[in-house]
């Protein structure tokens, strides 16, 4: 794309957003230094020309520390060279102490890239209010926007999660979402600016790579027009996820020393997907921040006409005769039990995240944790589950050694334990456990 119709559309869709660069405005620009992120840049300083705007680059401290470094002086120096082409720029850098994102990963059950994106969310918080920041620039494209849709449609999320990518929430702006990955770059080299490329991009062990670098290759040969459809499949799931607000909004919904409340009524006369969105927002508003399993809702709504609780994390939701209360425990519980049997390669949702099957083509199936490959593979079907305390596995010696006496040598939790899944072979006699796979959790995989 010709550098004048580039800027063109990023204008366009800065002012969809509300944002007229001819008005004094505070814009900042998160950059990373790849291709995205530099194009970004480099059309809102020219934009916003005569205007100061200031530079966020996270350092994740992920990968090889050469790399991860050399992306921090290549997008300092970008920043330098703008300035001495008479730009106004200004670079603020913030690095996560290496490690810190595995033990968040650890800690909150979640992927990789999830732990990162969460702390590089609370690192652009923190500059946006240091900063007095009108607006932070994120530079999410076209093909981000397909990636995620497909994303979350094999990861079986509701359609607010099909949703897609909104250009504008809150103070966070994405003007590269009508853009193609292949317009950025063209844009670029028409003006010889380099990028840096993330080795990780080619690791496929991760669900949105191996959309990226297998399933979008394979649409595109075989499905022509298919992004169209998908984009508005989006639009679409938009539009109907707004009515779903509406109606979950009108449902009244109120703190009480620290619970949020439902009105037993209000919640048994909805649809079972309104139940499943209010029990979201009440979870939302009574401060829980972690990822709450769809089949825990589903539990939590199947118990809908009785009085119990139900409790996941350190999330208690109980139900009265005529109120539900959702709220923080003062401790994590150790009762929480999940099991499935697991027959085709396909996606389930359990408590600890999702569990990704995936043909290795040898009769075995690869396990996926969370889009990260686990380190195990074996023949399906199997039963998959948490330990119980009489579990035992075998040995390299050929003995049997009780789980429970594993997780004390290997220092784990009481809480940490009931999130570690055992593999239980089925077809066999003795349906002996063959697997612990704790190495998601910070532990190790025990393979027999």
């Amino acid at each position: 794309m010709k550098k004048s119709l580039f800027e063109v559309e990023v204008k366009k869709n800065l002012l969809a957003c509300g944002i007229n660069p001819q008005q004094q405005q505070n814009i900042a620009v998160a950059v990373s230094g790849g291709a995205d992120s530099i194009a970004l840049l480099t059309s809102i300083v020219n934009i916003f020309s005569g205007q100061t705007v200031k530079v966020i680059t996270v350092n994740h401290n992920i990968r090889k520390k050469k790399e991860t470094e050399g992306d921090v002086r290549f997008v300092i120096s970008y920043c330098e060279k703008l300035n001495r082409m008479g730009k106004k720029v200004e670079c603020v850098f913030e690095a996560v102490e290496r490690g810190k994102i595995k033990e968040i990963s650890n800690e909150l059950k979640c992927g990789t890239e999830d732990a990162a994106r969460r702390t590089r969310y609370e690192l652009f918080e923190k500059f946006i209010k240091e900063h007095k920041t009108d607006y932070l620039c994120l530079a999410h494209n076209y093909n981000d926007q397909l990636e995620t849709a497909l994303m979350r449609f094999l990861q079986g999320s509701s359609s607010e999660g099909s949703s897609g990518i909104p250009m504008k929430r809150g103070k966070y702006i994405r003007p590269l979402l009508t853009i193609s990955r292949s317009d950025i770059e063209q844009y670029l080299k028409a003006q010889k600016i380099k990028w840096r490329n993330d080795s990780t991009n080619k690791k496929n062990q991760f669900l949105r790579n191996r959309i990226r670098n297998k399933l979008i290759p394979f649409l595109d040969k075989n499905f022509t027009g298919w992004n169209k459809s998908v984009y508005g499949a989006i639009k679409k799931s938009e539009e109907e996820s707004q009515i779903i607000n509406d109606v979950v909004n009108a449902i009244p919904l109120k703190m009480e020393n620290d619970c949020a409340v439902i009105a037993r009524e209000d919640f048994s006369s909805s649809s079972d997907g309104i139940k499943k969105r209010l029990l979201l927002k009440a979870c939302n508003l009574a401060g829980s921040e972690s990822r709450i399993p769809s089949v825990f809702l589903d539990d939590v709504i199947k118990c809908s006409d009785k009085e119990c609780m139900k409790h996941f994390s350190n999330l208690d939701i109980i139900l009265k005769k005529e109120k539900i209360f959702v709220k923080k425990s003062e401790k994590e519980h150790t009762d929480l039990f999940f099991s499935d049997i697991i027959e085709d390669n396909r996606e389930y949702l359990f408590p600890f995240g999702t569990l990704e099957c995936i043909s290795a083509g040898d009769g075995k199936s690869d396990f996926f944790i969370n889009g990260e490959f686990s380190g195990f593979r074996c023949e399906l079907p199997v039963l998959v589950r948490n330990c119980s305390t009489d579990d035992y596995i075998q040995t390299s010696d050929g003995k049997m050694k009780k789980i429970a006496d594993i997780y004390s040598n290997w220092h784990v939790s009481e809480n940490e334990r009931q999130y570690i899944p055992v593999i239980q072979e089925i077809k066999t006699k003795e349906q002996r456990i063959i697997c612990i796979l704790a190495k998601q959790s910070g532990f190790y995989n025990w393979i027999v």
